[in-house]
């Protein structure tokens, strides 16, 4: 949590600058990704940024890693509001005139529609970035968003950026999530490269790099197609030639003969 959160400060000060006298309204859940932000907050707080926690469960409710930087955060005197009964009225103001918004309401772990006092902070911070065009960072994953289908699960957080942690998650990149994520980028959270390496994991994220592999030599000037071997495509029927067309120029595009 600890990695994960000065990760997240590098990579937002990476994208928006110098954090130092920028007031950040940092909103919180019970859970780990409630903690990852209240710890967030606290580097922000190191580097002479002016960060404000809003905690939307009792103090009781955390436990673990989230408590204990709840704990630090209290510790250094860090700004902290407990919100019982999210009042959408007293709230937006207070975004309104903040530089940064941090969701850290909900994580990886939501499998229920969002309701109460969560989703009215979400619809709070939707409409404060839309309305005010204050930038938001949502942690791990835009909060109401499912990290396994990207499905928006009763209301979600609209972010500018998502930072996930370690790893991506396939809700990144299917359905609301796509739309929701806004630009985003992976926090290095101290995962060994060999675990990774051998871990089974079932779905890989083809990006520039892995879909474009450029030939390690320039072909000769004057080369023609037969030097590059010869592609037959079977694709296509009457009344759908797309397949056939797209296929063909992809292979011409990849350096077929």
């Amino acid at each position: 949590m600890e990695n994960a959160a000065r990760g997240m400060v590098d990579l937002i000060e990476r994208k928006l600058g110098s954090l130092a006298d920028r007031r950040v309204a940092v909103l919180c859940g019970s859970g780990n990704n409630g903690g990852d932000g209240i710890a967030a907050a606290r580097h922000i707080q190191m580097r002479h940024g002016e960060a404000k926690v809003y905690l939307l469960s009792p103090i009781d409710k955390l436990s673990g890693d989230a408590k204990t930087m709840l704990d630090a955060w209290i510790g250094i005197g860090g700004r902290l509001q407990v919100i019982g009964v999210f009042s959408f009225d007293e709230m937006t103001p207070i975004l309104s005139e903040s530089d940064l918004i941090i969701d850290a309401l909900l994580g990886t772990g939501l499998s229920h529609p969002v309701h109460g006092p969560y989703k009215e902070a979400i619809d709070c911070i939707n409409h404060v970035r839309q309305t005010y065009k204050i930038p938001v960072v949502s942690v791990d994953i835009p909060s109401g968003i499912s990290a396994d289908t990207g499905e928006m699960l009763g209301a979600a957080v609209h972010a500018d950026y998502t930072l996930t942690m370690g790893l991506p998650k396939r809700g990144l990149f299917l359905w609301d999530g796509l739309e929701r994520r806004g630009d985003w980028g992976v926090v290095d959270i101290g995962f060994p490269k060999k675990m990774i390496d051998d871990a089974p994991l079932k779905v890989n994220l083809i990006g520039p790099v892995g879909a474009y592999n450029p030939p390690s030599s320039p072909r000769p000037l004057n080369a023609h197609k037969g030097d590059f071997g010869h592609l037959l495509v079977i694709a296509g029927s009457r009344g759908k030639k797309g397949a056939a067309a797209l296929t063909a120029i992809a292979s011409l595009r990849c350096g077929g003969g």
